[in-house]
């Protein structure tokens, strides 16, 4: 009791507000690097960073609907099956800056603070965020194309199968409902971005 207490004194005191995050909700997590460094070098950082979010979703804390990873920040879209994605983010941030700074000998911090999350209330809203996280790359002008981006799942979605990790199904069912097809078909999500 006297441990709550004096938690939620210091939430009070130094301004941070409680997450949302409670079983089935949904979530927009993001990150930068702090003075907007870099964070993501290379392809071998994004592979590892993506191992983790596969490792927290074998473990039953996270599923992921969407993501993109790019030079300074990632954005994701996630669901929250046992209201613990801040412990699933904080091993994954954690084990990925220990890597990133192990490989190049540095130390200190490599975001510029804990992640951000916002609640997706309406459906509006899952729609606009997922829009916004696939067209991310095609906006910073990273490629033309975010079929071809090889760090977001919309190059996945246009394709009929992804990865194991990544939870394709509720956004597959919710575009099928939207069409006469009983199949899940890629033209479906070209249309969304397009």
């Amino acid at each position: 009791m006297l441990i709550s207490c004096v938690f939620l004194f210091w939430e009070v005191i130094m301004g941070r507000r409680n997450r949302e995050d409670e079983p089935g909700c949904i979530l927009h997590i993001y990150n930068r690097g702090v003075a907007r460094r870099t964070i993501f070098e290379n392809q071998a950082d994004v592979r590892f960073f993506l191992s983790r979010l596969a490792r927290e979703h074998r473990r039953g804390r996270l599923l992921v609907h969407a993501f993109v990873a790019l030079l300074s920040h990632f954005h994701l879209l996630v669901e929250s099956p046992l209201g613990m994605v801040s412990e699933a983010m904080r091993v994954i941030q954690n084990e990925y800056v220990r890597r990133f700074n192990r490989l190049r000998k540095r130390d200190g911090p490599l975001y510029r603070a804990r992640f951000g999350s916002n609640r997706v209330k309406t459906e509006s809203y899952w729609w606009t965020l997922l829009r916004y996280i696939e067209l991310h790359s095609v906006k910073a002008r990273i490629v033309k194309n975010e079929a071809i981006y090889p760090s977001g799942s919309a190059r996945y979605y246009l394709q009929p199968e992804g990865p194991k990790w990544l939870t394709r199904d509720r956004v597959e069912r919710m575009l099928m409902r939207g069409s006469s097809l009983d199949r899940y078909d890629p033209r479906l999500y070209e249309r969304l971005l397009s």
